[in-house]
């Protein structure tokens, strides 16, 4: 692919890629609810000779638990701001057109 001599920005496939980006971390904050939101393996399951271990089992899936957390509300933040950046460089573009069909006559009305 040759570069471009004009810049172009593609608010189609910026809104793609949110759209995608989007339902992936839906689809991973699910799975991992339905996976780890009523296991129940700590220290009192775990038998006396391994209680330390499941406490420290316990903790990963809390730990991990939380990570997603914080990854799907960091990725849910930046899709919806790339999704307000192509709303609003398509208002703009729509609004520059608007304004120039005014005062040209090889515009499309």
């Amino acid at each position: 692919m040759e570069p471009r001599a004009e810049l172009y920005f593609d608010g189609t496939a910026v809104r793609a890629v949110v759209s995608t980006v989007t339902s992936s971390a839906m689809s991973a904050d699910r799975t991992c609810r339905r996976a780890l939101g009523a296991l129940e393996f700590g220290p009192r399951h775990a038998g006396q000779s391994y209680r330390s271990r499941g406490a420290a089992l316990e903790e990963g899936y809390r730990r991990l638990r939380r990570a997603l957390d914080e990854w799907t509300a960091v990725t849910n933040r930046s899709s919806d701001a790339a999704a307000r950046a192509a709303d609003g460089y398509r208002d703009q573009e729509q609004a520059t057109f608007d304004a120039l069909r005014g005062t040209r006559t090889d515009l499309a009305p």
